[in-house]
């Protein structure tokens, strides 16, 4: 299970707790598993996935929305992650799919 965060520039913000993410970097599309090494990478425009996802919450102008799905697309237009010891972070231009 990961942590993961994703910060838009326009100020939105979403945490989730999920067991995999599929990212669009530079170099392929590429996907995380639990016991993933850590990693940083590029990313550029995409579909951005998470999966297992137990509880996801969304935080635009100061206000805590709640999410609920198994699942959740987003795209992203270029952009950077880290892996860092179970936690993901993303920060790019993101917005989700519905």
């Amino acid at each position: 299970m990961f942590n993961i965060e994703l910060f838009n520039q326009a100020g939105i913000y979403w945490k989730a707790q999920g067991s995999s993410i599929s990212i669009p970097g530079t170099s392929g599309r590429f996907q995380i598993l639990k016991n993933h090494i850590n990693i940083v990478s590029s990313l550029e425009n995409g579909r951005l996935s998470i999966a297992g996802i137990i509880k996801m919450r969304a935080t635009i102008s100061e206000k805590n929305i709640q999410i609920h799905s198994k699942s959740a697309t987003f795209y992203i237009e270029d952009g950077i992650m880290e892996l860092n010891n179970g936690n993901i972070t993303v920060i790019g231009n993101i917005s989700l799919l519905k």
